[in-house]
């Protein structure tokens, strides 16, 4: 059960990961052509694609914020702490 919760945690970190750089080259304006912008923005629309909705994006002094990733980090943030505790609750 520690290895499934192990495996768990890096893969929701990878995707954490990926959203927060979304975040960052969205505050910093990376246009979409750009190679390593796209494959950030591809890979993490496939994990905010759920959240759609949610909170959209907006604009702060000229510089956007897309909220639903933020909103995306706290999700997959939360899932993965309970998912955690669950196996370790079972495991013991």
């Amino acid at each position: 059960m520690k290895i499934i919760a192990k495996l768990l945690y890096i893969v929701i970190t990878i995707i954490e990961t990926t959203i927060a750089i979304r975040i960052v080259l969205k505050l910093l304006n990376a246009p979409p052509h750009n190679p390593l912008a796209n494959i950030i923005y591809r890979y993490s629309d496939l994990f905010l694609r759920p959240l759609a909705g949610l909170g959209g994006t907006t604009y702060f002094e000229g510089i956007l914020i897309d909220v639903n990733a933020i909103i995306g980090l706290f999700f997959y943030m939360i899932i993965m702490f309970i998912i955690v505790e669950i196996i370790k609750a079972l495991s013991m």
